[in-house]
């Protein structure tokens, strides 16, 4: 009861927050809704946005567990204060400037997506369509590639999630031939009519495997 209450109190306190951002960001008043979401970071979630802004999304995920699991209230809440942080920043300095904040919002709106708890799902969903077009224009680390690979193959769209598996397979990941194999073969165990809808055609998966497989005999082949 009390930890419903508690989250009850928080939630109200975030949509009051969010709605003073909206505000000020309208009226032009990025540095003031700037301050406004450092507060909450602390007041909510009692993180230092500057410790935030230098932490690795996973690093940042590692904050927002309680007792191992994500604590998905806070982990929503930490997800829209980045997307407004982005959004500030890149209305105040160019396109561009929101980046990092970006890349920590969509990491956790993935994460929600994963979640048993569907409370949150509209809203990432919407987040995550909002920011793709922010990070995509630009080189991503592995980590983020692979949450874009988990959200197009969720959505059925394995053209594109395809596209990011190439950007994983072209990496130094030293697990990165198997991702991508493993990403063909499971698109392989699905109906035609699923991959044709996805824009993905089983011949062009099929191919995808072979490539990625020659890749790996060659590799196998220049360490031996």
């Amino acid at each position: 009861m009390l930890r419903n209450d508690y989250i009850m109190r928080m939630i109200e306190q975030f949509t009051q927050v969010l709605q003073k951002i909206l505000f000020k960001k309208a009226q032009g008043q990025f540095e003031e809704a700037r301050i406004d979401i450092d507060q909450a970071f602390t007041e909510l979630l009692g993180l230092d946005h500057a410790v935030v802004r230098v932490l690795s999304p996973g690093g940042l995920l590692a904050l927002l567990k309680l007792n191992g699991r994500l604590d998905v209230e806070r982990c929503r809440i930490a997800a829209g204060l980045l997307r407004e942080d982005g959004e500030v920043l890149e209305l105040k300095r160019g396109e561009g400037a929101g980046f990092e904040s970006y890349q920590k919002a969509f990491c956790l709106s993935a994460e929600l997506l994963k979640q048993p708890d569907d409370r949150y799902e509209e809203e990432a969903d919407r987040n995550i369509r909002f920011i793709i077009p922010k990070l995509e224009p630009y080189a991503l680390p592995v980590g983020v590639c692979k949450y874009l690979v988990e959200y197009y193959e969720l959505r059925g769209d394995y053209a594109r999630a395809r596209e990011m598996v190439s950007r994983v397979t072209e990496s130094n990941d030293p697990e990165a031939l198997e991702y991508g194999k493993q990403f063909f073969q499971r698109l392989l165990s699905r109906p035609d009519e699923d991959l044709r809808r996805g824009r993905l055609p089983r011949e062009a998966a099929e191919a995808g495997l072979k490539a990625l497989e020659r890749r790996r005999r060659n590799a196998a082949g220049e360490s031996g």
